[in-house]
């Protein structure tokens, strides 16, 4: 007798879909280890025919039809599935598109049969040619005697999956691995699957993390690859104790925020210098992600050049540059020298 399907660990196809089971669709079936299953709405041809046959000669024989009209429609048997009635027996034969495989590094794969050319196919195998097929692989005769054109159609099928990364399978359940940890296998069964991200990283609050590319630092620290990614251990260093803005995670040495005051040479560098005028309300030296950031009339080490060069002079009391006139008592001594140019900045 039927049993009714479990809620979990098992999965109910139907006896036309059933290739597991001696008696299709009377038990419900185990999921495969590392994996699930779940509804799909999935394209199909279905042609239906009556042949001289017994319910118990098809019982005996149903996979050696199903292997023999494979071969007959050019597909894979696992996209057949049979549903007879007894009587003159009336046999509906549906023939599914297979997903597109996962694409190979490297390897260019042979896209699937497509819904309009299974539907060619079945279509040029005339009655007379089905019921040899068939027939030659019984080894019995069997006549075709009535048949209907094949149609396509859209149906919910219940289909089985491998368990994709950044999760993991069982008893039919599809488990995310948590926050701050990631996996990157598909087919795995266990929580151990999924691999803590490296240390002082997190995958701020993402689940089902694939790779430990998805861990990004944690806030107060920075990465120091040169792509930005994390990849293990040591990756992720803590931020400067001082200079550096390091309240986000998943910062990069490039992407330091330096604070107003403090400057370093370059994004490549962790050096970050204190500015002589970092107590005062408004720095030379004015921070922010790009490295040796200045006052708009200020440039080089800890911003103290005039940007605008001869003709300019710097005043640290205000921490700008400005243009020489005959007033600027900064530019004087220059002037009694006659050289009749302002000071070098």
């Amino acid at each position: 007798m039927p049993e009714p399907c479990p809620p979990s660990g098992f999965y109910c196809p139907g006896a036309a879909a059933d290739t597991v089971n001696s008696s299709p669709g009377s038990k419900p079936i185990i999921q495969a280890t590392g994996g699930s299953t779940t509804v799909a709405q999935v394209e199909v041809v279905t042609k239906e025919v009556a042949l001289e046959m017994s319910m118990d000669d098809y019982s005996a024989h149903r996979d050696a039809m199903r292997i023999a009209l494979a071969r007959q429609y050019g597909v894979d048997p696992s996209q057949i599935s049979l549903k007879a009635v007894s009587g003159s027996l009336r046999l509906s034969i549906e023939i599914s598109v297979p997903p597109p495989p996962p694409p190979a590094p490297g390897v260019t794969t042979p896209a699937p049969s497509s819904i309009t050319s299974i539907l060619s196919r079945v279509q040029a195998v005339d009655d007379s040619t089905l019921g040899s097929s068939l027939g030659t692989a019984l080894n019995v005769t069997i006549n075709v005697t009535t048949t209907a054109a094949p149609v396509t159609a859209v149906v919910s099928q219940t289909v089985s999956f491998v368990c994709p990364k950044g999760k993991w399978c069982t008893a039919g359940l599809v488990v995310d691995c948590p926050v701050n940890t990631y996996n990157n296998l598909t087919g795995q069964e266990f929580a151990t699957a999924c691999q803590q991200c490296p240390d002082f990283s997190t995958t701020a609050g993402m689940l089902g993390a694939t790779s430990s590319t998805d861990c990004v630092c944690m806030a107060g620290f920075y990465t120091q690859t040169l792509d930005g990614n994390v990849y293990t251990a040591g990756d992720c260093v803590r931020c400067p104790a001082h200079g550096t803005l390091c309240s986000m995670p998943g910062l990069n040495m490039a992407e330091l925020t330096v604070s107003p005051g403090w400057w370093r040479i370059s994004n490549t560098s962790v050096d970050v210098r204190r500015c002589a005028d970092a107590d005062r309300e408004q720095s030379g030296c004015t921070g922010g992600p790009e490295a040796g950031a200045c006052h708009p009339s200020l440039t080089g080490p800890f911003c103290v050049l005039c940007a605008n060069g001869d003709g300019h002079y710097y005043d640290k009391d205000v921490s700008e540059c400005f243009e020489c006139t005959f007033a600027s008592r900064a530019c004087a001594p220059m002037r009694r020298r006659g050289s009749g140019a302002a000071p070098r900045a």
